[in-house]
């Protein structure tokens, strides 16, 4: 009876302890990101290439190939001075997304895609326009650069129902596309 008990209680501790140091391998790191924002398809007929900054927070698993990151971005487009497209003033986009993070060829390697969901919102400051809130789903590629524990990205955001008809001018009936370019540092 008393080896069963030592039997038992000795493997509940290697369980347990083996658990512990697999969670100990967990990274979690905080960042932040700069660079332009480049508008796309109708939304590159009311505003000029912009600027875009964000804060981030990331979670993986050394040795793992994913990761997780949730991204609070703000971009900023100024209007396009054009006396045949219609007025939005300058726009601002805010965001809040959740991101799948995986490398390609490989753990180590230094390219990665990323994409998720999120939400948006569109914030044009010209008088008599309206803002939009809604959902939005992003992808696109970086390269990881350890030498400065930062990284360069470029992703494709779209966000539905954000822009009015450009013939009606009803709101929300147009998706606004966009890619930020950013270059980024973790810690």
């Amino acid at each position: 009876m008393k080896f069963k008990t030592i039997v038992a209680f000795s493997v509940v501790v290697l369980t347990l302890a083996s658990r512990l140091n697999a969670q100990g391998a967990d990274q979690y790191s905080f960042g932040v990101a700069g660079g332009i924002v480049i508008p796309s398809n109708q939304l590159s007929d009311a505003v000029n290439t912009g600027a875009s900054g964000s804060l981030m927070v990331g979670m993986g698993n050394t040795g793992s190939a994913f990761g997780f990151r949730f991204d609070a971005a703000y971009n900023w487009l100024p209007k396009v001075d054009s006396p045949t497209v219609a007025a939005t003033g300058d726009v601002k986009i805010l965001s809040l997304t959740g991101n799948l993070v995986f490398s390609l060829i490989g753990v180590d390697k230094r390219l990665y895609a990323i994409t998720g969901i999120g939400a948006y919102g569109y914030r044009p400051s010209a008088s008599g326009t309206k803002k939009a809130d809604d959902f939005g789903w992003n992808a696109g590629f970086g390269i990881w650069l350890p030498a400065m524990n930062g990284f360069i990205e470029a992703r494709y955001h779209t966000f539905y129902r954000a822009l009015p008809d450009p013939v009606t001018g009803a709101v929300g009936k147009k998706s606004a596309k966009f890619i930020p370019v950013t270059i980024g540092f973790l810690w």
